[in-house]
């Protein structure tokens, strides 16, 4: 699938990630690979959606995916952790017609958005960074 069409297929199912997470504002295109991440406002909080196509990850991925998620925030490592959809549910399903009569399936997960901020090229490997993600890894090892 190309990234035209994988993003294509995001704008197909906004109504999808609207009718799901209520009060989803100003979706915009992050990034498209396998996966198109989107970034959004919901309930005036920025989060990240990710549409995922079935073929690439199985349901049963997923939601191992956010069970970690969840495990690891509940040990107090920062994590964008999975936001449930109105009726509770991690991750929701849309199909897309991708062309007559030929439907395709997709994930949708939401975010919240990471603490922190944006590093610039020459500010990655200073010294604070060095040591922040040091400080992290520690912390991954004492959880895991």
């Amino acid at each position: 699938m190309s990234l035209g069409s994988t993003w294509n297929i995001a704008k197909q199912i906004k109504n999808q990630i609207c009718l799901n997470w209520n009060e989803v504002t100003n979706i915009q295109r992050q990034r498209v690979s396998e996966n198109a991440t989107l970034t959004a406002h919901l309930n005036g909080e920025s989060v990240f959606i990710r549409v995922t196509p079935a073929w690439h990850r199985g349901i049963a991925q997923l939601v191992s995916e956010a069970a970690i998620i969840n495990e690891l925030a509940s040990l107090n490592v920062p994590v964008a952790k999975p936001i449930p959809s109105l009726n509770g549910q991690m991750i929701c399903t849309a199909l897309v017609e991708k062309n007559k009569g030929e439907f395709q399936q997709y994930f949708i997960m939401v975010f919240t958005a990471c603490t922190g901020k944006h590093l610039r090229g020459d500010q990655i490997w200073s010294d604070d960074i060095v040591y922040e993600c040091g400080r992290l890894l520690a912390k991954l090892g004492v959880v895991a």
